[in-house]
């Protein structure tokens, strides 16, 4: 656990220091082609800008890249740690 809360503080510090608040963030998820975690992944964000979708070669697994207004780095993290509570889902 130390080492996961160690990665949190520092994609926090990097988002203060690297970016201005509020900022459009871009999210990308690779996960197997399922619709329910598709669902679930959209259900996450409020004022979408922008989504899409991508399937690979052998169509057993897509990547959904999301473009969304965030007003802090904090809501970026709660992202990310929502992302972990799903098994097989890959977060960019």
């Amino acid at each position: 656990m130390p080492e996961e809360h160690d990665a949190y503080k520092s994609l926090l510090d990097r988002l203060y220091l690297y970016s201005e608040w509020p900022s459009l963030y871009r999210f990308k998820f690779i996960f197997k082609n399922d619709p329910q975690t598709a669902l679930t992944v959209e259900s996450w964000f409020d004022k979408v800008v922008k989504k899409s979708y991508m399937q690979s070669s052998a169509k057993n697994y897509q990547s959904l890249t999301i473009d969304v207004d965030m007003k802090t780095p904090e809501e970026v993290i709660e992202i990310y740690k929502k992302g972990a509570e799903i098994d097989g889902l890959v977060m960019l």
